[in-house]
C-alpha cells in the first residue's frame, strides 16, 4: 500500500465520527431547549385543567337561571305559587375535600338536593370540588357557584366563582365574568 493511500484512508477514518466537543454542544443545546419547553408545557397542561371548572360553572349558571324561571307550587289542594328563588345552598363541598393534584371520582352528586335541582353531576374523574351558595327570594335572590382545586398538590387552591342575581324584572343577571383566583395552583 502506498504511503499516500494510507494517509488518505487514515484521514477519512478520523472524519467519520463526531468529536467530544461537537457532542457536548448538541447536549447543551438540547438542555437549553428542554429548560424552556418543559415549564411552558407544564403551564399549558395546568391551563387546560382549568377548563373543567369554567365549563361546569357555566353549566351551573345556566341551570340556576332555568330553575329560577321555573314555576313551582306548594303541595295540596290549596296550592300556592312559590316566589322564584335559586336552589338551596350546599352544606359542604362536593366532594367534601378539595382534590390535591389528582383527579377524583365523586358518587354523591345524587345524594344532594341542590345538585339534583340543578341537574348537575360529574361522572368522570375531576380536579375540582364544587359549592353552591344561595339566599333570598324574588328580586333579592342571589347565588354564588364556586369551584376549588389544587392542581399541583401544594395546598394552594385555585378558585373560580360565578355569581347570579335577580333583578326587579325577575330576570337573572350574571356577574361581569368568571372570577379567578390563582387559576393554575
Amino acid at each position: 500500500m502506498k504511503r499516500e493511500d494510507h494517509r488518505e484512508q487514515t484521514t477519512h477514518l478520523r472524519r467519520a465520527g463526531y468529536t467530544l466537543v461537537e457532542l457536548m454542544i448538541v447536549v447543551v443545546i438540547l438542555g437549553i431547549l428542554a429548560a424552556i419547553a418543559i415549564p411552558a408545557f407544564i403551564k399549558y397542561v395546568r391551563n387546560s385543567k382549568t377548563s373543567e371548572a369554567k365549563e361546569n360553572l357555566a353549566y351551573i349558571f345556566r341551570e340556576s337561571t332555568t330553575y329560577f324561571a321555573g314555576e313551582r307550587v306548594t303541595r295540596g289542594v290549596s296550592s300556592a305559587t312559590i316566589t322564584p328563588q335559586f336552589p338551596l345552598s350546599t352544606t359542604t363541598l362536593t366532594p367534601p375535600a378539595v382534590p390535591a393534584g389528582t383527579r377524583v371520582v365523586t358518587t354523591t352528586w345524587n345524594d344532594n338536593v341542590t345538585w339534583n335541582a340543578l341537574k348537575f353531576s360529574i361522572a368522570d374523574p375531576h380536579y375540582y370540588a364544587y359549592e353552591y351558595l344561595s339566599s333570598g327570594v324574588g328580586s333579592s335572590a342571589l347565588f354564588t357557584a364556586r369551584a376549588r382545586g389544587d392542581l399541583d398538590g401544594d395546598d394552594d387552591q385555585s378558585t373560580f366563582e360565578r355569581v347570579g342575581t335577580a333583578n326587579a324584572q325577575m330576570e337573572v343577571q350574571g356577574s361581569g365574568g368568571l372570577y379567578e383566583f390563582q387559576p393554575t395552583e
